[in-house]
Parts: C-alpha cells; sequence; structure tokens
C-alpha cells in the first residue's frame, strides 16, 4: 500500500564527474544514477533533486532528461562589486585586525 513519505532533497554536486566522464566506470555510475532517479518516480518517492555542475553543456542527455533532471537555473558569479558588497554586509559586525576592505 501506499505509505507516507516525507520530501527529501539530494544534493548532488559535480555532477559533470559522472555525467561527462567517459570512463567505463563514469558510464556506470551515470547508468545507476538515472535508474535510480527513475525508481524514485515510480515508487512515488517525493524527493527533489538539486544537481550543481560548472558546466551543464557537457552533461550527458540522459541525465537532463524529461523526469529525471530537468529544469536549468543558469547562475553567474557575481562581480567584484557585488563580492565585495556581499563580503563587507557579512562582516560589518566584525573587528578586522590588520585589514581594511575598500
Amino acid at each position: 500500500g501506499y505509505r507516507c513519505r516525507p520530501p527529501a532533497l539530494l544534493v548532488v554536486e559535480e555532477l559533470e564527474s559522472i555525467a561527462a566522464a567517459q570512463s567505463t566506470m563514469a558510464k556506470r555510475l551515470l547508468s545507476l544514477f538515472c535508474a535510480l532517479l527513475d525508481q524514485a518516480r515510480q515508487d512515488g518517492a517525493r524527493l527533489f533533486v538539486l544537481a550543481l555542475a560548472v558546466d551543464p553543456i557537457v552533461l550527458s542527455p540522459s541525465v537532463i532528461a524529461p523526469g529525471r533532471l530537468e529544469l536549468l537555473l543558469p547562475l553567474e558569479a557575481p562581480r567584484f562589486d557585488q563580492r565585495l558588497a556581499m563580503l563587507k554586509r557579512l562582516t560589518v559586525s566584525m573587528q578586522l585586525v590588520d585589514f581594511s576592505l575598500p
């Protein structure tokens, strides 16, 4: 019967290490990863997968197929001025010794 399952979040970093590599081991890992994603979907698991990749263009089409990882959200690194503003905000209450921000 149906069991109520709590939602789960799976975070996969450096997805391209298995989803772009051409070695036999990487292909096996990718195949297993895709099979597990498919199985979780068929079982009705409330599994949310957040996969991170530096260059999504190199990912195998099998991993970004519908029902697997199908939503791509490109994020760009912040510019220098944005990083500096974040750093200033995060260190406003800290006393920085021998260091000053521009």
